[in-house]
């Protein structure tokens, strides 16, 4: 019962119905949220839930519908995912090596190499990316990705707002948009699809 009347955000895994609102009850099996003028059709597949708690920070669990009413939802099946107390979206671990042939100078003139660097993609969310490279880069330097994801690639443009180094390699923290919007739908299923995977290996390992 300690999360009624927290904050809620439900979302289906493919991203295309989102509702948020208040939690009215929530036990291990059963949770009921008030939405926000939101219509919900009578659907019966899975969603993502986001709890914002102000003690626990964010915590995420995968549920099914069960009801639908005019001004609530009833998720039964309710399974515990993970928890994020600092960030706002949820990173995975991706380690995908780049090529990088294009560079723009903070919202000035791009720069075409005729050799491409190569850096390593770390980990990524819905709106940040974590690059690392032997190189030091200037910190006012952004990047054209083409980042492969699944069956297909999508190109995202990088605002780079922190640099550090560990050992001899330079890390680089950057917000990112998309050139196409559709991508921002591919990208999110990719990081709810491979979180899981994650945290399936989590278990089998600690088990």
């Amino acid at each position: 019962m300690q999360y009624n009347y927290s904050l809620i955000k439900a979302e289906s895994l493919y991203g295309d119905l989102t509702a948020t609102g208040i939690i009215q009850y929530f036990d291990n099996n059963k949770l009921i949220m008030s939405i926000n003028n939101e219509h919900m059709s009578n659907c019966k597949e899975n969603f993502f839930l986001s709890i914002f708690s102000k003690k626990d920070g964010v915590l995420v669990y995968e549920a099914s519908v069960s009801k639908i009413y005019a001004k609530n939802i009833e998720f039964t099946n309710i399974r515990f995912l993970y928890s994020k107390n600092r960030r706002l979206h949820s990173r995975v671990n991706i380690n995908i090596t780049l090529p990088v042939n294009i560079l723009k100078k903070s919202h000035k003139e791009v720069i075409n190499l005729s050799k491409p660097i190569l850096m390593i993609a770390k980990n990524i969310s819905i709106s940040g990316i974590l690059l690392e490279s032997p190189l030091n880069l200037p910190l006012d330097l952004n990047f054209i990705l083409l980042l492969p994801i699944s069956t297909t690639t999508i190109t995202i443009i990088t605002e780079t707002k922190r640099k550090f180094k560990t050992d001899c390699m330079y890390n680089y923290g950057c917000k990112f948009k998309f050139i196409n919007k559709a991508d921002e739908q591919l990208l999110r299923k990719f990081i709810l699809d491979n979180k899981l995977d994650q945290l399936k290996y989590r278990n089998v390992t600690t088990k």
